[in-house]
């Protein structure tokens, strides 16, 4: 069996992305851990994924039928599962409950068309993509590579009954939901993998450490008290520096951290004068307005981290033309005017509507107003005040805590939280 690529595509018209970071970001995200995307989570799902996928190779089960709705049939399987065993989501779980408590099979299951609905929201359609990037899937996500195959197999048998056979009867219109709980938990979402599971994350998590530069990320973990930094406002600001003093033995890494840190900084910085604009522009004759942001520490705090990123000596600085438009504002009326100006050429550009121009308010309710109302409240005092505030309100996922998670998966670190 062939496997046609599956990826999902969203229409460029709901884009959330108005200002043109998704790009940039991503092309920087690449530079730390170009295993995740923004829609894988958890390990769990690749082996899921190989798992059927190789079912389907080796059964030839619905042969003619589309391959994503064959999947659907067995994802509704594992999520029920995972519901009943340990009351835990997967993608879809709303759906998934509504479905019958006791009794439930497969035929009753697709009575419920919502289900099968957005066929690419699901295992199939968010972790293809990240399944080619660990070698999973071979390039094009065609066919399993053979530690796609190997992690499949040994997800498929973390239980003394193997998944497969639960499946079948599953895809055979049996009861099997309502089997003991000692066969069906092992294979929830949260299960503990097995040595077998834990040998393959292993070899693969291996080839990432031999990876030039990114490798020390996963030679050389961080602990959970720095990745602790960033989950809080007032230790938030810390994180980078902690971050780079842990790596302080790679000069490259460095700069690839110090590139992510003060993009991150630029795009809240940018992403907050959008969000104040679009709401002073939304309040008829100015009602309910409140005291503007101090806009020359607004203006100096841009530019000062402009000048920051660009000072990093990089070899793999993202091509990125906002900061050089930006950095000749000699006002923040000049740097709001051209931000609008910016967002308007990139909407049109991807095909969808901007939200606001210089002058007015083109589509309603785009912008969280409360979120921004309640940062420029908070602003006071230097630009070094305001940019770690603006961070943290608009901070961006790195994936340190995606690659913590996979570690401890595969058996590399224990929880140094206990």
């Amino acid at each position: 069996m062939y496997f046609t690529p599956y990826v999902p595509i969203l229409g460029t018209s709901s884009s959330v992305d108005p200002l043109g970071f998704l790009q940039p970001s991503a092309a920087l995200a690449d530079l730390l851990f170009k295993q995740f995307t923004v829609l894988s989570h958890h390990p769990a799902y690749h082996g899921f994924l190989c798992f059927v996928l190789n079912y389907l190779d080796e059964t030839g089960y619905g042969s003619g039928v589309d391959l994503a709705t064959n999947i659907r049939d067995m994802e509704i399987f594992w999520g029920m599962l995972s519901l009943r065993t340990n009351g835990e989501s997967i993608l879809n779980v709303t759906k998934y409950r509504r479905l019958p408590a006791d009794g439930l099979t497969l035929a009753k299951a697709r009575k419920n068309r919502s289900l099968y609905e957005r066929l690419s929201y699901g295992t199939l359609g968010h972790y293809t993509g990240p399944s080619v990037r660990w070698a999973l899937l071979e390039e094009g996500g065609r066919r399993l590579t053979q530690d796609g195959r190997d992690l499949g197999e040994a997800w498929g048998s973390r239980g003394k009954t193997p998944f497969a056979t639960l499946l079948k009867k599953w895809l055979a219109d049996k009861n099997v939901l309502d089997s003991p709980l000692e066969d069906l938990s092992p294979y929830c979402v949260s299960g503990e993998p097995s040595e077998k599971e834990q040998a393959v994350w292993q070899r693969i998590i291996k080839t990432c450490q031999e990876v030039p530069i990114s490798g020390a990320l996963w030679e050389e973990p961080l602990k959970s008290e720095t990745l602790d930094l960033a989950e809080k406002e007032e230790t938030y600001h810390r994180f980078f520096p902690a971050v780079r003093e842990h790596y302080s033995r790679h000069e490259q890494l460095q700069q690839r951290l110090s590139l992510c840190q003060h993009f991150e900084e630029i795009c809240a910085l940018v992403q907050c004068v959008f969000d104040w604009a679009y709401r002073r522009k939304s309040l008829v004759d100015n009602v309910g307005a409140q005291a503007s942001p101090p806009e020359e520490s607004v203006l100096l705090a841009l530019k000062e981290s402009i000048k920051k990123f660009h000072s990093v000596s990089s070899l793999d600085k993202p091509p990125w033309k906002l900061p050089g438009r930006l950095e000749s504002c000699s006002s923040y009326s000049a740097l709001e005017d051209s931000i609008i100006l910016h967002h308007c050429e990139h909407q049109r550009r991807k095909g969808a509507a901007p939200f606001m121009d210089t002058e007015k308010i083109l589509m309603s309710g785009r912008v969280d107003e409360g979120r921004i109302a309640t940062l420029v409240e908070k602003f006071n005092g230097s630009p070094e005040r305001i940019t770690p505030l603006a961070a943290w309100v608009y901070r961006r996922g790195w994936y340190f805590w995606n690659a913590y998670r996979w570690l401890q998966y595969a058996g590399r670190i224990s929880d140094d939280r206990a």
